[in-house]
């Protein structure tokens, strides 16, 4: 969420017209002879065509640094005061140019007078990537250079290949100098040549775009940092994911007065926050303030996934977009029934469940019974089989058992478990999430049906407020507030005429049939451009091996891996719901 800056967007473009100026006088010095002959008295001519050398390579950085300096970046602004202050000394050098050294010079004043704009940090880490990767690509550039020498020496005039010339006439070439000691007289080395002209500024260009690039690693968490978070979880904890900042994926952002906390996990320059800002709630907007000056320091581009519609405002003031993406489950325990029409397949299913002997149980601690606990790690693997665990807004409870969470099993007349649910507390609002939901492949129809029963009538005898069974993605999304409207309705249509593919529709069927409260859930984002960053950046928070490289590459998911992870992934939340049978 960069802010314009008027003297920034100025300088950008001054330092590209700059940098075009130096390439162009680099190829119009012969134009006023007589500084030439005055200049011929000091300085050699291999002096001179160094330094026009060095003019063309810094024009290429100024051009190159362009887009950065526009982006306030204040590594931009280092290497464009560096650069300057050289060609302002090059362009003397290389023919008397008085007229550039007092553009260069004027360009390097405008530069410091405004150094204040330039505020926006890098990634702390780039330049040792560059000094680390340097010496293998300047070995690999040699062997290019080399290699091409020797494979076209036919097609040289002088024929044949000698090191030391290839070598002086290789830097010559990636310095943008022209032939010297060779001339091509065949099409191929003709290409080669001409390859060599444009692997210098590749190089520039990728140096400059490393180390200007957005802030790559967060601050890692601390114990201070994780303790001090569950108090505030505990405290203000009221979105049915607060829970899960705990998670390892979090990293934690406090505001200025430390009584605020945003858990995010960085994917690129994605800050991906989870739920709600976690504090008290009149300083939420100062939070989010303090959140966005961060992110514009680090050139991040921040956003929330599954905001509930509590901060609203105070996101809208800080400059975000809303984006509805699903309604979550909501179950208000005080006032939930079994009674009525609606209820008769809960009333079903336990009724089933009794009948054949079924046997509910919640466990309030670690399982001190190890056949349980190995009967539920089998079920959890079956369930998997080869599928990626999913991460972030989920997953954050332990299948065997936690002190602060609850895990419901079903146990078939025998005693081996059937299936199993685990819940993660919503502290702030005396109640539960639900989180795992996993059965044996032969269990019986309907057994979700009757453990998500059981475990709510036992919340509601304990006196507990809520339960969350989680959110239906894209469910009335044209219903919420949208700042994207044509991608609202591109989901819209996802919804309703694709549920055969991506089972949207069956996953809020089936929590319907509960009778829940829907609570709007959005994704909340810094600008419409961002979005398709944004999209990516949650995909990949909950499915860790999905990556844009291996896309490129082809080492990957496929698009249709890519759709069967994302099929997992409601899988998982409704564990392949069947619906009941006539006779049920």
């Amino acid at each position: 969420m960069q802010k314009a800056n008027k003297h920034a967007a100025a300088i950008a473009l001054l330092s590209a017209l700059i940098g075009l100026f130096d390439v162009f006088s680099a190829f119009y010095v012969g134009s006023n002879p007589g500084r030439l002959r005055l200049l011929s008295r000091f300085v050699d001519k291999e002096v001179q065509y160094g330094t026009r050398t060095v003019t063309v390579m810094a024009g290429f950085v100024l051009m190159a640094i362009a887009w950065r300096l526009a982006l306030r970046k204040r590594e931009a602004w280092s290497i464009a005061v560096w650069t300057v202050t050289i060609t302002g000394i090059t362009h003397l050098a290389k023919g008397l140019d008085i007229e550039g050294t007092v553009i260069s010079f004027a360009f390097l004043g405008l530069l410091i007078a405004f150094r204040n704009d330039f505020t926006v940090r890098s990634d702390p880490f780039a330049w040792s990537y560059v000094l680390f990767v340097g010496p293998f690509a300047i070995l690999f550039i040699l062997a290019y250079v080399l290699l091409g020498f020797w494979v076209f020496r036919s097609e040289l005039v002088p024929h044949g290949f000698d090191l030391t010339k290839a070598l002086s006439e290789g830097i010559n070439l990636l310095t943008w100098g022209p032939p010297s000691l060779y001339h091509p007289v065949g099409e191929r080395a003709l290409w080669f040549f001409r390859s060599l002209h444009w692997i210098g500024p590749a190089v520039l260009l990728y140096v400059v775009w490393v180390v200007t690039r957005p802030v790559r690693h967060a601050h890692e968490r601390t114990l201070r940092d994780e303790r001090y978070v569950s108090a505030l979880v505990r405290l203000y904890g009221s979105a049915p994911v607060s829970y899960f900042a705990l998670m390892p994926d979090k990293r934690f952002f406090f505001d200025a007065s430390e009584e605020v906390v945003i858990p995010y996990t960085l994917i690129g320059n994605i800050p991906l926050a989870l739920g709600d800002p976690i504090g008290p709630p009149h300083k939420v907007a100062d939070a989010l303030r303090d959140w966005v000056a961060t992110c514009e320091s680090n050139d991040w581009l921040p956003a929330f996934y599954q905001t509930t519609d509590r901060f609203l405002a105070e996101f809208r003031s800080n400059g975000f977009l809303l984006l509805k993406i699903g309604e979550d489950a909501v179950i208000d325990l005080k006032s939930w029934t079994l009674s009525g029409k609606k209820k008769q397949n809960l009333r079903t299913a336990v009724n089933k469940g009794n009948r054949l002997g079924w046997r509910f149980e919640m466990f309030r601690d670690v399982l001190d019974d190890q056949h349980v606990a190995e009967e539920i790690r089998r079920i959890s693997d079956e369930w998997l089989a080869g599928r990626s665990e999913l991460a972030f807004s989920m997953g954050g409870t332990h299948i065997e058992g936690n002190p602060e969470e609850r895990l419901s099993v079903a146990f078939d007349a025998d005693g081996s478990v059937l299936g199993f649910l685990t819940w993660a507390p919503v502290y702030a609002r005396r109640g539960w999430n639900l989180d795992f939901m996993r059965r044996r492949l032969d269990a019986p129809h309907g057994l979700m049906e009757y453990l998500i029963t059981k475990s709510l009538l036992l919340f509601q005898e304990e006196g507990f407020e809520m339960a969350s069974l989680g959110m239906a993605p894209l469910a009335n999304i044209s219903d919420g507030e949208n700042d994207f409207p044509m991608l609202a309705r591109a989901l819209s249509l996802v919804y309703e005429k694709m549920s055969s593919v991506y089972a949207y529709k069956s996953l809020q069927m089936f929590k319907a049939k509960f009778g829940p409260e829907w609570e709007d859930r959005y994704l909340v984002y810094s600008s419409n451009l961002a979005i398709p960053q944004v999209l990516f950046a949650v995909v990949k928070a909950h499915i860790q091996d999905v990556s844009l490289i291996s896309m490129v590459i082809g080492g990957m998911p496929s698009p249709q891996r890519i759709v069967k992870s994302l099929k997992d992934a409601l899988a998982q939340q409704r564990l392949r719901v069947h619906p009941p049978s006539e006779e049920e």
